[in-house]
Order: structure tokens, then C-alpha cells, then sequence
């Protein structure tokens, strides 16, 4: 009689019994993919901040965000701006974002792209949306999902 090795195999359905839990270790400092992805902002206080943003213009990937100690060492590069951070997550993928609209420059001035995100945000906090860059208008566009999303 030979030894079965079947009968030692997990089942296909072993894992559903397993409980499991997704460990953030990146968090990008970018805008939601235009017209692509649906998301939601976080309403709470502690997660929306003003903060000076190091931008290097070379792509979403060049911002850092910068201990306030540094703030005077890097002031002069001209690359620092004042802005908001709003945490989101995408629907599609779970992705946690921060994502930064400039303030509106000293004298009120601000562009109908960063008007029209800010807009866009406080529309997220209670519903999933998406925006998708108009160059008409100069601004975005606003999706909401009318199906009901977790």
C-alpha cells in the first residue's frame, strides 16, 4: 500500500479563511490619473494640512514635502510653495494618495485648474468622483459615480 500525498494537500479554499490586511509603504504626492480614476478625499481635519511642498517641476514624482526646520535652507531655490494636502484613496487598486493645490498667489489670484480641484475635493469627501483635465476651460471637469461604490 503506498503513501497518498492528496491527503496532505491543502484544499483550493484554505485561504479564504485567512485573514489579511494591506500594509501601506508608499504614498504618492500627485493628482488622481485625469479621467481615470474615481476617489474619495478624507473629510477629517487630520487629514487635510497646509505645509510648504518642494516642487522641482520635473514630474509628480519630484515633490517632497519639507520638515519645517528646513524650510529657511530651501527657501531661496524659489521651488517651495505654499500648499494644501488632501489625502485621497482611489477606488480602482485602493491607492493612498496625498495630493496638493497651491494657494492662490498674494494678491487672491488663483487658476481655474486649482478652483476647479479644490471644488472637485470638497465634492470627494462624500462621494466618489473623477476629473479629467478640460484645456478648453482651463479647468477640470467633474464625473461623480452614480452607482453606489463601497
Amino acid at each position: 500500500m503506498g503513501f497518498d500525498f492528496n491527503k496532505l494537500k491543502l484544499p483550493p479554499t484554505f485561504e479564504q479563511g485567512i485573514t489579511t490586511k494591506k500594509l501601506v509603504t508608499t504614498i504618492p504626492v500627485r493628482k488622481p490619473r485625469s479621467g481615470l480614476d474615481f476617489f474619495r478625499i478624507r473629510s477629517e481635519m487630520e487629514w487635510t494640512f497646509q505645509t510648504y511642498l518642494l516642487d522641482l517641476k520635473e514630474g509628480e514624482e519630484e515633490k517632497c514635502l519639507i520638515h519645517p526646520e528646513l524650510v529657511p535652507e530651501v527657501i531661496a531655490t524659489g521651488k517651495l510653495k505654499p500648499v494644501t494636502i488632501y489625502t485621497g484613496i482611489t477606488f480602482t487598486g485602493q491607492i493612498l494618495f496625498l495630493s496638493d493645490i497651491p494657494f492662490p498667489d498674494v494678491d487672491g489670484k488663483d487658476n481655474e485648474y486649482n478652483r476647479s480641484r479644490r471644488i472637485a475635493y470638497d465634492i470627494a469627501e462624500s462621494k466618489w468622483i473623477k476629473i479629467q483635465a478640460n484645456k478648453a476651460l482651463s479647468s477640470y471637469d467633474i464625473t461623480e459615480a452614480v452607482s453606489k461604490l463601497p
